[in-house]
């Protein structure tokens, strides 16, 4: 299909009040979600990959029905009162955003996110504290974030600790060289939920939080590519 007759299309996607899953792929190279689009209530999947967008608009906190999203962006933060106001949301993805400093503030929003996924933003430099306020998250993944530091998430010393989650089953850190040591809050409020914790290609981790002996339903432990963080967790130390 030829560009005019692309972006005529979308420009009248909104007719299709029964859509359910859509999915602009790397081929369609759509820098901006038409206005239209936000009228669809019906909406359950949305999907934009390849180059990414310029932007998301903020209008996409309409989209009251989503429950998956997979977002490119070549922006360098996520704004407020977008993505957070996706109460129904369950699946977030946000890969290969080249340019992407930080998240939205405002997660805690995500009522029913169960899945996180961030992988390839190589320029994100911290988390969002709202983080810890995804009492439904069963599964974090982080993957290939060369400047972030996992610590920013951690409140000061002074501050009353948070526990993340209450629900997390499965945490994967994977490439993170700008990580030095694992915040206490992350796996604190999971002691009683956390079966799987994989580590990887992480270097320049050197230790483990303390409460990682108190995780009872650990089943799966895995460092691998972590030349000091092995060294301390041999098995019978």
């Amino acid at each position: 299909m030829e560009d005019f007759g692309f972006e005529a299309f979308p420009e009248r996607i909104g007719v299709l009040k029964h859509l359910r899953y859509l999915l602009f792929s790397n081929y369609a190279k759509i820098k901006r979600l038409p206005k239209s689009l936000f009228k669809l209530q019906n909406l359950q999947a949305l999907a934009v990959t390849g180059e990414g967008l310029e932007e998301l608009p903020k209008d996409v906190r309409h989209m009251i029905s989503l429950r998956f999203l997979f977002l490119t962006t070549q922006q360098k933060r996520l704004p407020e009162g977008g993505i957070g106001c996706l109460e129904c949301l369950q699946t977030l993805f946000i890969a290969d955003c080249e340019n992407l400093e930080n998240l939205c503030e405002d997660m805690q929003g995500l009522k029913s996110l169960r899945r996180l996924v961030i992988a390839a933003c190589d320029s994100l430099i911290s988390l969002p504290k709202s983080i810890k306020c995804l009492t439904t998250m069963e599964e974090l993944s982080i993957i290939s974030c060369e400047k972030l530091d996992l610590m920013t998430i951690e409140e000061e010393k002074e501050e009353k600790l948070q526990p993340l989650s209450s629900s997390l089953r499965i945490v994967m850190f994977e490439e993170l060289p700008a990580t030095l040591v694992l915040p206490e809050q992350l796996l604190q409020g999971s002691v009683e939920s956390l079966q799987t914790f994989i580590i990887t290609y992480c270097p320049n981790i050197r230790e483990m939080p303390d409460c990682i002996g108190n995780l009872n339903q650990l089943q799966n432990l895995e460092i691998t590519r972590c030349p000091s963080l092995s060294k301390r967790c041999r098995r019978g130390t």
